[in-house]
């Protein structure tokens, strides 16, 4: 129908993500119906005998994929605005490959959808389109996913080892422009400073900043050492204590801490004295003091 009014293939429905007309109230074709070659711009003589196909689709799209075609039709004049990044119609399409390819990697297979078929594109968008509906909050059940089945058979632990391929595309060089994969990356970020426990993340040795590094939820026994400001090995006495306990332990043997956990015994700590500074404060000896603490009665 779009044909037949303005005699010519729109671009917006040359994307493989417009599978929808939403003026005309229904679905695109890719293929010729009577050749089943697929239709392009270059397709001979289209404009003959495009009105005498009489083509009937069973198809009723879905209340997302009407929404993404919508979306896609209102971005060819007015870009839209995901947190504080500006998004253009080719950015927006980045973000549905990137989450039409890594959603199907993770519950489906990584095997690549026929982009002449409508309706498997029309399926493949709509799931990708729901990843920015709810963001990012999808996203970071995409990135657990991950982390619990990590893309990677190498190594044991670690940022690469989960999310290998999809933390390559973010932090690619090629993509550094674009504001699509910046808002990828703020949340990636976001994501392994808050939640991420599959290893230690620490600076320069991932595409992190110094703030991610020195402030993600979970810290191995060195920066647990560091905050307390103590040698590595009082660490062990302060759990033996109780003063503080193990988060888990990764697969190399490693043993990670909650940072909140840290800060609060470090606030403890800076309430307490020293041995000697209870002495001299009780005006005894270090012995003295010692068989007190002992006794439990300081």
């Amino acid at each position: 129908m779009c044909y037949q009014e303005t005699g010519n293939i729109d671009f917006n429905n040359s994307l493989t993500a417009k599978t929808y007309c939403s003026h005309h109230n229904c679905s695109l074709i890719g293929v010729h119906p009577k050749t089943g070659r697929g239709l392009t711009w270059a397709t001979d003589y289209l404009w003959r005998d495009a009105q005498d196909w009489g083509i009937s689709i069973n198809h009723s799209p879905s209340e997302s994929e009407v929404r993404l075609n919508q979306q896609l039709e209102s971005l060819v004049s007015q870009p839209i605005q995901i947190e504080q990044y500006t998004l253009n119609l080719a950015e927006y399409c980045d973000l549905l490959e990137f989450f039409g390819h890594y959603h199907k990697v993770a519950f489906e297979d990584a095997s690549h959808i026929n982009k002449r078929d409508v309706l498997a594109c029309a399926l493949h968008y709509s799931r990708a389109y729901e990843y920015l509906i709810s963001w990012p909050t999808s996203f970071y059940k995409l990135l657990r996913h991950f982390e619990l089945n990590p893309m990677s058979n190498k190594r044991q632990t670690g940022i690469r080892k989960c999310f290998r391929d999809l933390y390559d595309e973010i932090f690619h060089p090629e993509n550094a422009s674009s504001n699509a994969y910046a808002l990828l990356a703020k949340a990636f970020k976001n994501y392994i400073r808050d939640h991420f426990t599959n290893g230690v993340v620490t600076y320069p040795t991932v595409r992190m900043d110094k703030q991610i590094s020195g402030n993600s939820s979970v810290i191995c026994e060195k920066q647990l050492a560091e905050i307390l400001e103590c040698h590595p090995a009082r660490v062990d006495l302060y759990v033996r204590e109780g003063l503080i306990s193990v988060f888990t332990k990764l697969k190399n043997g490693k043993k990670l801490y909650r940072r909140t956990d840290a800060l609060q015994l470090k606030a403890r700590l800076s309430s307490c004295m020293t041995l000697t500074e209870c002495a001299d404060h009780l005006g005894v000896s270090s012995y003295l003091t010692r068989h007190l603490a002992r006794n439990r009665i300081i």
